[in-house]
């Protein structure tokens, strides 16, 4: 079974197609806010050496939506401290 040449194309197809979608696998698994963007980026241009790169660093640079709530959460906090210290 280890020598038939079709399931070693299958395998190595797989593995090329898993590095090649790499960038788009991250920014979803990062809950990245441009995820679509980097996946439009990945598919179209991810063929360009350039394109992979500038997805896979996009991806792995990208702010996240867990961001985004932490820092809603410190401006909140930072706008009622004024008021929390007046009331006291």
């Amino acid at each position: 079974m280890a020598g038939d040449p079709s399931l070693t194309g299958v395998i190595a197809v797989i593995g090329l197609v898993s590095c090649y979608f790499m960038p788009t696998v991250i920014a979803f698994e990062r809950n990245n806010r441009r995820a679509g963007g980097v996946a439009l980026v990945n598919f179209l241009l991810g063929w360009t050496v350039i394109g992979w790169f500038v997805a896979f660093v996009w991806s792995c640079i990208g702010k996240t939506r867990a961001d985004e709530r932490l820092e809603a959460k410190r401006h909140h906090e930072i706008m009622l401290m004024p008021r929390k210290r007046w009331q006291q």
